[in-house]
């Protein structure tokens, strides 16, 4: 796995760093194991860190995520990610359309403007 999951229970948040290349299959487990650890509440909030990544992901895979996210992660907390290229951005908002469907997702470039949309410093928890 190219990826570590953090669960703060005393914050209601969940950090996912991702490194290395990020495939379609990838981020289903991820949902999955969000999902079934034993800390989380769906009332979490999240972010799903990309930055020192690369998605090797089509628009057509992101079609596989709405109905995991329906039936094993029906988050209520607000969520976004965070990434550090045009392309990885516009791969993120694709995500973010088929997430919005379920609940809002936001995608930004900055810790700050991620920190701002969750109403928590999440600098603390990313290096």
């Amino acid at each position: 796995m190219s990826h570590k999951l953090y669960i703060y229970p005393n914050s209601s948040l969940v950090i996912v760093i991702f490194e290395n290349i990020i495939t379609i299959d990838e981020l289903l487990k991820t949902e999955v194991e969000i999902s079934e650890h034993p800390e989380y509440r769906n009332h979490f909030k999240g972010v799903f860190d990309f930055r020192n990544s690369k998605k090797n992901i089509n628009p057509e895979d992101l079609n596989k995520l709405k109905p995991l996210i329906i039936e094993s992660n029906p988050t209520k907390g607000s969520w976004c990610s965070l990434n550090s290229t045009p392309l990885e951005s516009a791969l993120s908002a694709l995500f973010k359309f088929e997430r919005d469907k379920i609940r809002r997702f936001e995608t930004f470039s900055s810790v700050k403007a991620a920190s701002e949309y969750l109403h928590t410093d999440v600098s603390n928890y990313l290096n």
